[in-house]
């Protein structure tokens, strides 16, 4: 199992984006590099959308799974002004929430072949977070709009 981060970002958030993303990858990659979570995903790309509002507007939210390929993309909204303002620990817990959404969402679309379950909980433990940090609600249904 990969982790790959991108994203879509505004200008003003460049320099924190890198830094939080190079950890939040890194650490993901090194936890799960020899795990089994099931043959259904082998790779998960997370590309947040982190915008200003005048430029988020009209763009959607992407949850795809391309099953023969084995490969999840997420494309997902950050709020811009949560991210700008965090420190570097909100920053990297806001990454980790909507990289944890995406691999509920993802095990709700693959089953069984996919155990996210079991990399939810080795994600939290890994980053030491917490039920406040993480509330275990239920997967989000997917809204109108949304590619699946």
């Amino acid at each position: 199992m990969k982790f790959w981060f991108s994203g879509e970002l505004d200008h003003r958030i460049d320099n924190v984006w890198r830094r939080a993303r190079a950890r939040v990858e890194a650490k993901l990659n090194r936890m799960c590099g020899r795990r089994d979570y099931g043959d259904a995903v082998i790779e998960i790309a997370m590309i947040p959308m982190i915008l200003g509002p005048e430029f988020l507007r009209g763009r959607r939210e992407r949850r795809l799974w391309k099953r023969k390929d084995r490969v999840a993309d997420y494309r997902t909204i950050i709020d811009f002004e949560s991210f700008r303002l965090g420190s570097d620990a909100q920053r990297e817990g806001l990454l980790l929430m909507n990289t944890l959404e995406a691999i509920r969402d993802l095990h709700r679309k693959a089953g069984e072949r996919f155990h996210g379950d079991k990399l939810i909980s080795d994600i939290v433990a890994e980053f030491g977070l917490t039920h406040t940090e993480f509330p275990q609600h239920d997967v989000r249904e997917p809204r109108r709009g949304d590619i699946t």
